[in-house]
């Protein structure tokens, strides 16, 4: 029993659905935001209104946002752009995108962060690294709403239950495996994969069609296993495996 732990979190997005099951457990959990070459960006806010709200720290950086045009369909992001302000930060950043996008307000909050003089605060922190495997083009936002919400409130199961693995054929082919913990009980594939590719294919005819390729390809499979885990001790939703041909 570990209720009433307090959780600092960060190195992977602190989804609406991962928070949930942590306070399920009667536990807190406080995002950070950082990154290795400026340290830490965002620190949690008190009183949060989305689950990964932080405080930007502006005294040691400078955030600002430039558009993207990222993903199949010319998909636009909002990428986050980083300075950094201090000489004691690992690197000197100026004007560094760093392959993420969220959402940058002000507001009051009335926590102690506000009362330092922290106002900017962000959150729904997602990467727009890509999967694009057999043409179609997929942004990481989209990977972690389909394993963490849909894919659980569908056919049971948790955030981290489910994963897409992308490898390559011994011929050179790209393949995708939706990885599914043997946890999660009987599935039936072709429903699981239906799911993942009418998801996946909802937003834009250039999707759609490609899904259709993937699914005439049988490009996706359903694999039972635990998820791969990274050299850093973490369950990405998108894990790459390099096999040599």
């Amino acid at each position: 029993d570990v209720a009433g732990s307090v959780f600092r979190v960060g190195g992977e997005p602190l989804t609406p659905a991962r928070e949930r099951l942590v306070r399920a457990a009667g536990c807190r959990a406080l995002p950070r935001y950082s990154l290795a070459e400026a340290g830490n960006l965002g620190l949690a806010c008190g009183r949060p209104e989305v689950a990964d709200e932080v405080h930007l720290v502006t005294d040691r950086v400078a955030v600002l946002q430039r558009q993207r045009e990222v993903g199949s369909g010319a998909a636009r992001v909002e990428a986050l752009v980083l300075t950094t302000l201090v000489p004691e930060s690992p690197k000197l950043l100026l004007n560094v995108e760093i392959d993420d996008y969220g959402v940058l307000s002000s507001r009051r909050c009335g926590c102690l962060l506000e009362e330092v003089g922290l106002t900017r605060h962000l959150h729904t922190v997602r990467s727009y690294d890509k999967l694009t495997t057999l043409g179609m083009s997929f942004l990481g936002g989209e990977l972690i709403e389909l394993l963490d919400e849909v894919l659980p409130a569908r056919f049971g199961g948790a955030p981290g239950d489910y994963q897409l693995v992308e490898s390559e054929s011994p011929q050179g082919l790209p393949r995708i495996d939706l990885v599914v913990h043997p946890r999660v009980g009987e599935l039936a594939h072709a429903e699981v994969v239906d799911t993942v590719l009418a998801r996946l294919g909802d937003h834009r005819d250039a999707r759609r069609m490609m899904a259709r390729l993937w699914r005439d390809g049988a490009a996706l499979r359903v694999v039972r296993s635990e998820p791969m885990v990274s050299a850093a001790a973490k369950v990405l939703p998108l894990h790459l495996v390099r096999e040599p041909r």
